[in-house]
């Protein structure tokens, strides 16, 4: 049986920041589809529990110019959406809770400012 990791997001019209809190993973997996699908995967703790995480993203994403970063403590991701907009959720699909979804933070006030 797979647990599931926490997740915190922000973004801006651009950009999706994806923090997946994990400390301590082994055999980490990352794939990021342009048909709107985050999928993640790996083992933690002593007793190499397996963590997995599958999102239908809001809308298409840019792959090539995403970055992923897997940490000691996290997994940070930069995801460029093709179409700049402002989401109202991660996800896509209605009704869909996700109990670990720990945050979303967007800070409207510094979008687009330069210094």
């Amino acid at each position: 049986m797979s647990h599931h990791p926490g997740v915190k997001w922000a973004e801006t019209t651009d950009k999706i920041f994806l923090t997946v809190v994990l400390a301590d993973s082994k055999e980490t997996k990352v794939n990021l589809l342009p048909e709107v699908v985050f999928d993640f995967s790996a083992k933690a703790g002593p007793e190499n529990h397996v963590y997995e995480l599958k999102l239908e993203l809001q809308n298409k994403v840019n792959v090539e110019e995403s970055k992923i970063n897997i940490g000691l403590r996290s997994i940070f991701c930069i995801i460029e959406k093709i179409e700049p907009e402002t989401w109202d959720k991660l996800i896509l699909r209605k009704g869909h809770t996700m109990s670990r979804l720990i945050g979303r933070w967007v800070d409207e006030d510094n979008e687009g400012s330069t210094g």
